[in-house]
């Protein structure tokens, strides 16, 4: 599966969601409980943090459901 999402052109670290609202990007990796963030996609989150983009981990429907109502997406 990776080598065929290679091939596609996906780069590795790339956070696993990208949500586009009103024309700004927000990523988020999720992760389980216990998951470790790779070095690679910490590099990436922190690159597209500092572009403006704001990317963060989350480890529950809980991180999802605050994170989105402090990025002002959805009203929770």
């Amino acid at each position: 599966l990776m080598t065929t999402l290679k091939k596609m052109g996906m780069l590795p670290g790339v956070p696993d969601l990208c949500i586009i609202k009103n024309g700004r990007a927000y990523f988020m990796e999720v992760k389980t409980k216990v998951g470790k963030v790779k070095e690679q996609q910490s590099i990436i989150m922190s690159r597209l943090t500092n572009l403006g983009c704001p990317s963060i981990v989350v480890r529950s429907l809980e991180d999802v459901k605050t994170i989105l109502t402090v990025w002002s997406i959805i009203p929770f």
